[in-house]
């Protein structure tokens, strides 16, 4: 592809008992991340680049969506029954 880099996969999913299960609560990453829904659908929220600060987007993503979130911005992941 023309450049050094990585690929790390997480998983959110919903539990046997469809419990909506989160990603690591919010956090911040070093990197620019791009969030790739392989299959059913989950909640994004991204916020600012302070603990606290505004979401900025909220949206239920389905398989094929994605978005981009910017290095140390702040967001969370949610695995989203049905």
């Amino acid at each position: 592809l023309g450049f050094a880099g990585g690929i790390d996969l997480y998983m959110a999913r919903v539990s046997p008992q469809h419990r909506v299960v989160g990603s690591y609560g919010w956090h911040a990453d070093s990197v620019d991340a791009l969030i790739y829904v392989l299959e059913g659908k989950r909640r994004v929220r991204v916020a600012g680049y302070t603990p606290g600060s505004k979401i900025r987007i909220d949206r239920i993503l389905s398989a094929g969506s994605f978005v981009y979130v910017p290095g140390g911005c702040f967001h969370h992941l949610l695995a989203h029954p049905g």
